[in-house]
């Protein structure tokens, strides 16, 4: 963040039980498109899933290719002009320690859990952590010809970090 240790910033990690807690509370979410429109799939409407696997955060929507927002994304994506992720939550508890080679106690931010509610998880031009992922799918078999899944994963925005 902000460059990083080198720069007078530091490294942000999120603890791999991170999303435990506000995971099995079953957040309210949208995904949208650079944080901001109207939704593309909620969590409530269950058109929206969210989980955890060994690489991180997964995010799932079925998208219905009636709707004008899904019709202009699904094009930059599948040109690979928007294929990262981004994510809106608030911080429960962290822990500031020092980055591999660095002395400085505040160069690695290590978020040990969030809270998603309310927030959304968001395709963005440019997201926080570029090693982000987003892809679309056509569903097999699709509905009506309408609906595609959309899968993204937060990955290596999450590491094992023992306590």
């Amino acid at each position: 963040m902000y460059g990083g240790p080198a720069n007078h910033g530091w490294i942000e990690q999120l603890d791999r039980h991170a999303f435990d807690e506000t995971l099995r509370a079953t957040p309210d979410l949208h995904l949208l498109i650079n944080h901001q429109g109207m939704p593309l799939a909620r969590t409530k409407s269950g058109t929206l899933s969210l989980s955890v696997d060994d690489h991180g955060l997964k995010v799932v929507a079925v998208l219905d290719r009636s709707d004008p927002d899904v019709q202009r994304l699904e094009p930059k994506m599948r040109r690979g002009d928007m294929d990262e992720m981004s994510f809106a939550f608030r911080v429960k508890a962290q822990k500031w320690e020092a980055a591999p080679g660095f002395t400085d106690p505040e160069s690695l931010r290590i978020i040990q859990r969030v809270d998603l509610n309310k927030g959304d998880v968001s395709v963005v031009n440019f997201g926080a952590n570029p090693t982000t992922s987003a892809s679309v799918r056509t569903l097999t078999p699709a509905i009506n010809g309408r609906t595609q899944l959309f899968r993204a994963r937060f990955a290596a925005l999450t590491r094992k970090v023992s306590n």
